[in-house]
C-alpha cells in the first residue's frame, strides 16, 4: 500500500510540476445585473484550514479551471459550463495550495461526462454535470464524500458556505493559490430576480451580495453547503454572477440540488 501511495504521489508531482499555472483560465459565467448593486464591495473570505473542506475538488479541462464537488468515490458533480465541451477533464483531489505539490493530492483523469441534457447556456438553465473517473478516490481525512440536500425546506436566512480557488478580488488576475472559503445568508429568489430577472428560475438558490462575500472567476462548478444537524450539506453549485466584476455586492447564482435530485441519482445508477 505505501508503494502504491508513493507511486501515485510521484505521478501528482510530475503532472503539476509540468503544469504551466500561468496559463491556466478560471472560468465563470456572468449576465448582466437590471439594478445596481447597494454599493461597492470587495470578494470577501478567509483561507480555509487545511483540508477542512475535503469534499472540494479542482476541475481542469484544458486550460480553463473550475471547482466541484465529490458525491461518490468515482464521481463529482460540477457545474455545465464547466464541462459542456470537454472530451475529457483531470480532476484534483485533496489539494490546499492548488499550484503546489501536496503529497495529500490526487490527481485523476475523467473516465466519462455526463452533461444534464437539457443545459441551456443563452438562460443559464441546467448547470449541473457530472464527471464519472477512470479511477475511485482513495478517501480520508483529505477526500471526503458530501452528503447532496434532499429537504425542500426554504433555505432563505441560512447562512451558507461557498468555497474554491477562485478569484478573490478583482485586482486577481489568477487563481488564489489556496482553497478559501465565505459565509453569507440566503436571500429569496424573488429578491435575486430584482438583480437578474429571468435567469434565476426555482432551479436556482441566491447568496446575499451585500456583505462582500460571495463566489468569483474560478470558482464555478464549485459546492455551497449548509451545516444542518451538525452535518454539511450540500445545497447549490456555483453557476453565475454579474458580468464585468466580482466586487459589486450584487448576489451570486448556484443550481439548486434539490431540483435534481432524481437527475443525479439517474445518472449514478446508470
Amino acid at each position: 500500500m505505501k508503494a502504491l501511495i508513493f507511486t501515485a504521489f510521484i505521478l501528482v508531482s510530475v503532472a503539476q510540476a509540468s503544469r504551466d499555472w500561468s496559463k491556466i483560465k478560471p472560468k465563470r459565467l456572468s449576465v448582466v445585473p437590471r439594478i445596481p448593486a447597494p454599493a461597492p464591495k470587495i470578494v470577501g473570505g478567509k483561507e480555509a484550514e487545511p483540508h477542512s473542506i475535503a469534499f472540494q475538488v479542482a476541475v481542469l479541462e484544458g486550460f480553463n479551471f473550475c471547482g466541484g464537488s465529490i458525491i461518490r468515490d468515482d464521481a463529482v458533480l460540477t457545474a455545465a459550463h464547466c464541462v459542456d465541451k470537454a472530451r475529457s477533464t483531470e480532476v484534483i483531489v485533496g489539494a490546499h495550495n492548488i499550484q503546489e505539490e501536496e503529497p495529500t493530492q490526487q490527481l485523476i483523469r475523467s473516465k466519462a461526462i455526463r452533461v444534464h441534457e437539457d443545459w441551456d447556456s443563452f438562460k443559464v438553465l441546467n448547470d449541473i454535470a457530472i464527471i464519472f473517473l477512470s479511477r475511485k478516490i482513495a478517501l480520508d481525512q483529505t477526500a471526503r464524500i458530501v452528503k447532496l440536500n434532499k429537504d425542500k425546506t426554504t433555505l432563505v436566512g441560512v447562512t451558507a458556505i461557498v468555497s474554491g480557488w477562485g478569484r478573490f478580488s478583482d485586482e486577481s488576475s489568477s487563481l488564489s493559490n489556496y482553497l478559501r472559503y465565505g459565509e453569507e445568508e440566503i436571500i429569496s429568489n424573488q429578491e435575486c430576480k430584482l438583480y437578474f430577472g429571468s435567469y434565476v428560475t426555482k432551479t436556482n438558490v441566491c447568496l446575499n451580495g451585500s456583505n462582500g462575500v460571495g463566489s468569483c472567476t474560478g470558482d464555478s462548478g464549485g459546492p455551497l453547503v449548509i451545516v444542518r444537524n451538525n452535518e454539511t450539506v450540500q445545497v447549490g453549485i456555483v453557476s453565475f454572477g454579474v458580468k464585468g466584476s466580482c466586487e459589486t455586492g450584487s448576489p451570486t447564482v448556484y443550481t439548486r440540488i434539490t431540483e435534481y435530485n432524481d437527475w443525479i441519482d439517474k445518472q449514478l445508477e446508470s
